[in-house]
């Protein structure tokens, strides 16, 4: 049996390097850690902000629904009452003249939806215009503001506390088969819809086609809805269909993948009257869409006469060369 071999003492010079190299070692895990922390807490001061902000945004304008006190309306007369468990009741005296066009919930997502003259500007910043990180939900600037397109778009950001859309990704199994959110309007109604699809896409996806040319490509976009769906939630395509897409981000910052739950608009329900602002709102909106028409018809025809005169310049030309 062999004798262990004797471990010789360390050498002074030895000693230094290793010394060197421990104290580099822990300077490096030091600064990662500081580094670490420079990204961290910025982060979490936003988060903290941004919750504190919603928070008490809610506390002022939401209550729960007490159908004693509002006015409420089923969908249709011979249509089942609404289902009021979490309903709301809002104050959209309080949100006259701001970027709120809605408000969104879905079980323990409750917040408000802007929307600004583009789709950048609350992806960083909160209701009352102060910037944040975590923004807020809006929906896309294109889509009319009394969701009576198509399809509307509603963003958010997938935030790592949970908040915003961060408990979307709750949805992408086949228990929320069933589920069902609500968008509110300022004219008092309520609208449900229920989950029609869960996709994993990218964020150049056709899942966010909002115009449609015609009714066979409305159709095709919810066929392709259900094929890439997670969820088997049992729908089919219609043509008369409403839809609204809340999208995240899904996986870590930067990424361009997107989680989209899609619903299908059930029913209508008038829970509230009218905000007092909500007629001015509506006839400015009006005059501005029909300008906004106007403009477009006309860039329209303007470009229709170009191509028709560089038509007609062409065909000359050619006329010239063959004689």
């Amino acid at each position: 049996m062999k004798k262990p071999r004797e471990r010789k003492p360390l050498t002074p010079q030895a000693k230094k390097r290793l010394s060197r190299i421990l104290t580099g070692c822990v300077v490096a895990i030091v600064a990662v850690l500081l580094f670490a922390l420079s990204q961290l807490i910025p982060k979490l001061q936003d988060y903290q902000a941004s919750d504190q902000a919603f928070s008490e945004l809610a506390d002022h304008a939401i209550t729960a629904y007490d159908p004693a006190e509002q006015v409420m309306e089923p969908a249709e007369e011979d249509s089942d009452p609404p289902d009021l468990t979490d309903a709301m009741a809002i104050d959209w005296e309080a949100f006259g003249g701001t970027d709120i066009v809605a408000w969104v919930q879905c079980k323990d997502i409750s917040y408000p939806v802007m929307q600004g003259d583009d789709n950048a500007y609350y992806l960083h910043h909160l209701p009352d215009g102060e910037y944040n990180t975590g923004g807020s939900i809006f929906l896309l600037a294109e889509n009319n503001p009394l969701f009576t397109d198509q399809n509307s778009i509603v963003y958010g950001h997938n935030r790592a506390n949970g908040s915003m859309f961060g408990k979307l990704k709750r949805y992408a199994n086949q228990d929320s088969a069933e589920s069902v959110f609500y968008i509110y309007l300022p004219d008092g109604t309520r609208h449900t819809y229920r989950f029609f699809s869960v996709t994993a896409v990218y964020q150049d996806s056709k899942a966010y086609t909002w115009s449609f040319s015609s009714d066979a490509s409305f159709v095709d976009w919810q066929n392709w809805m259900l094929s890439n769906s997670l969820v088997d939630t049992g729908e089919s395509a219609d043509a008369a269909g409403k839809f609204v897409c809340l999208s995240t981000c899904n996986g870590s910052s930067g990424t361009t993948q997107r989680l989209v739950i899609c619903g299908k608009e059930e029913r209508v329900d008038t829970l509230q009257e009218p905000a007092s602002w909500y007629a001015s709102y509506m006839e400015q909106y009006q005059a501005e869409r029909s300008a906004w028409v106007d403009r477009a018809g006309s860039l329209s025809s303007g470009l229709t006469a170009l191509q028709q005169q560089n038509r007609e310049t062409l065909w000359q030309e050619r006329r010239k060369g063959s004689e």
